[in-house]
């Protein structure tokens, strides 16, 4: 049995949608609603904040890379989120 509490991410689709990725933007008053499990090098984390939402990524490497995609409508930011569990965007 696996000692992960957190969801891992499904295999990229074969016509999986790229999504644009910006430089982290740190103070944001925003908290994280879901996330994947952080026992591999990527990890993605669905945050929410005044009605909007986005995505964070992080690739733990040395250094360290954290970035975030646009803010969207919180409908739209929980599609995106859906899509990446799923393997249709990465």
């Amino acid at each position: 049995m696996s000692d992960c509490v957190a969801p891992h991410l499904s295999l990229p689709q074969p016509n999986c949608r790229e999504l644009k990725w910006f430089e982290f933007v740190s103070g944001d008053r925003c908290r994280a609603v879901a996330w994947t499990c952080d026992c591999t090098a990527r990890f993605y984390e669905l945050y929410e904040m005044a009605g909007v939402g986005f995505i964070r990524r992080t690739i733990q490497r040395t250094p360290l890379s954290i970035v975030e995609t646009n803010r969207w409508p919180l409908r739209q930011a929980r599609e995106v989120w859906a899509d990446i569990m799923a393997g249709r965007a990465r």
